[in-house]
């Protein structure tokens, strides 16, 4: 019994070291324009953008096996964040990123099948995704979300801007809205919330169009399903 409790030993502390080896931790901080742009990039994992009151860019990540490295960097006003993928990766490798911007940043962040979170970040959004979702706050600011296989869930700020939300095969929501908004899916629901609204455009060829709130004196509101 003794050998077996050894050689069990022994096998556990093997497996820790693995998952040790395999999952790393990445951390780093530049100052960066207080309405500057930032651009973050990720194959895949979670990308969790959180706006803040520093002129500062955060970036905190847990790195799976078959990440090399995360690159961060600024200069002349605009801030990259790339996950650099292992070129002898057959499965990839997945990222899961926090990154802490200043809130008056412009956002552009591009996925493959990472789910992208955003909050508290009032400069315009640029968000793409191929198969995660996508949650994200606005405030008054343009915002252009796109995926291709995931849900999109927005909130505003009920101040008026120009939103454009489009998925193909998934649901797209979105509260307190205001200004001109236009929201596709091809195979997904759309609902939209608006107060109030300049231009409504809504399109969907499977699903389900809902719309509730109220138009300017010169709004138009454009459905099809």
């Amino acid at each position: 019994m003794r050998t077996v409790s050894i050689i069990a030993a022994s096998v556990l502390t093997g497996v820790a070291a693995t998952s040790q080896a395999d999952s790393r931790t990445f951390e780093k901080r530049l100052a960066a324009n207080a309405n500057g742009i930032v651009e973050v990039s990720n194959v895949a994992g979670i990308v969790n953008v959180i706006g803040w009151d520093r002129p500062e860019v955060e970036v905190k990540a847990d790195l799976e096996e078959g990440v090399e490295r995360v690159d961060v960097s600024t200069e002349g006003g605009r801030t990259l964040v790339k996950v650099v993928l292992r070129r002898d990766s057959r499965n990839g490798g997945e990222a899961d990123l926090s990154v802490n911007v200043p809130r008056g940043s412009e956002l552009t962040l591009i996925t493959v099948s990472a789910d992208i979170d955003v909050k508290q970040v009032f400069g315009t959004q640029r968000l793409k995704t191929v198969s995660g979702n996508v949650n994200t706050e606005v405030a008054g600011a343009n915002a252009e979300i796109n995926s291709v296989s995931g849900d999109i869930q927005v909130s505003g700020s009920g101040k008026p801007a120009a939103q454009r939300l489009n998925t193909v095969s998934g649901n797209v929501m979105l509260a307190h809205g205001a200004g001109d908004v236009e929201a596709t899916s091809v195979s997904g629901d759309v609902q939209v919330e608006v107060n109030p609204a300049h231009s409504v455009r809504l399109r969907s060829t499977s699903g389900t169009l809902s719309f509730h709130g109220k138009l300017a004196a010169d709004g138009a509101l454009d459905a099809e399903s």
